[in-house]
């Protein structure tokens, strides 16, 4: 919330703001992703390059990630119970724009099991992974920012298998979520 700083809060059912849990930008600024395993929340935060874990309550676990973690832009839970986080190509030797993240390390030493789509800056390519979803089949859809592109990856693979949506204008799709129709 722009207004008061507070970076983590909890609103309930009706829309109305329940309590601050986090209010620390030395841990976490520019949160831009959330999800849930079990009975712990991870917040990513693209300014710090870290996931902080939290409980439902709000007791703040771990911090991991850095500096492997870089400028995340969204995060989902794959089919196979890991974290994969959307980034941005760092440079030329960044192995992928999705780092993939075992939850059951969040030590700080903690680093990515691995990535996918290796980043491309060719006029073709993908390098800025905005938004994730996974398909019924396990493939990643991503909002591709600079491209303004919606792509199919297969991660077994690691090809890009269509582009879905082309519009050549940057940032004409940006975060995805499937709704409870599978849409």
């Amino acid at each position: 919330n722009p207004t008061t700083g507070q970076l983590f809060t909890p609103w309930n059912g009706q829309g109305a703001y329940v309590r601050t849990i986090l209010d620390d930008t030395s841990h976490l600024e520019v949160p831009t992703c959330m999800v849930a395993i079990g009975d712990r929340a991870f917040v990513a935060s693209a300014d710090k390059r870290d996931m902080l874990v939290f409980t439902r309550e709000g007791m703040r676990l771990a911090s991991f990630g850095h500096p492997n973690f870089y400028r995340a832009n969204d995060c989902k839970v794959g089919p196979d119970g890991s974290i994969y986080v959307a980034s941005t190509l760092r440079n030329a030797a960044t192995p992928g724009v999705i780092s993939i993240w075992d939850p059951a390390d969040t030590s700080e030493t903690a680093r990515p099991t691995g990535y996918r789509i290796p980043g491309d800056l060719r006029e073709d390519g993908t390098h800025w992974a905005h938004g994730l979803a996974f398909d019924d089949d396990g493939k990643l859809l991503i909002t591709e920012f600079s491209r303004g592109r919606l792509e199919r990856w297969d991660l077994e693979t690691n090809e890009r298998v269509e582009i879905l949506l082309d519009s050549d204008r940057a940032g004409a799709y940006l975060k995805l979520e499937r709704g409870p129709d599978g849409l």
